[in-house]
């Protein structure tokens, strides 16, 4: 997984403060000042000394890209992750209706990761499901079908 995709789901998803590090011990954001040289968590400064990351690996832990999952949920977001078994695919079924735009169906090969978000608005008059996101593990997938949806919802 790359780290490119885990800056563009701290910054477009979980609108991750600019000019802080990622204490992966402390399981949060700390300032630049809190941060030594060697990018360790300044214990001077209260940090427990351990190194620090510009961001969470949202693509490649699942833990992390659990904290998605909850930020999506809390925005409304139904998130449906499913491993598919290395027998069978799985069928994303294209829009037939006479409203959507028309699009074919697409087979995801074996052995992939799929995940799904529907969206219910708080007026509950409008369904919203994204392009799922399919990925290799399922915390890419999960990134991926997160990008999809903020980049719908703007």
């Amino acid at each position: 997984m790359s780290r490119e995709l885990d800056r563009e789901v701290a910054e477009k998803v979980m609108q991750a403060p600019t000019g802080k590090w990622w204490c992966p011990i402390c399981e949060s954001w700390v300032d630049g000042k809190d941060v030594t040289y060697d990018e360790r968590h300044d214990e001077r400064t209260g940090g427990c000394g351990r190194a620090v990351d510009e961001c969470p690996n949202y693509s490649a832990f699942i833990a992390d890209a659990w904290r998605v999952v909850e930020k999506m949920r809390l925005d409304d977001w139904l998130v449906i992750v499913k491993a598919m078994p290395e027998r069978f695919g799985y069928l994303i079924e294209g829009s037939r209706s006479e409203y959507d735009a028309p699009c074919e169906d697409r087979y995801v090969l074996h052995g992939k990761y799929v995940c799904n978000l529907e969206n219910m608005r708080r007026d509950f008059h409008h369904l919203r499901i994204v392009r799922p996101g399919i990925g290799s593990t399922a915390p890419e997938a999960i990134c991926l079908a997160a990008l999809e949806a903020v980049k719908e919802d703007k």
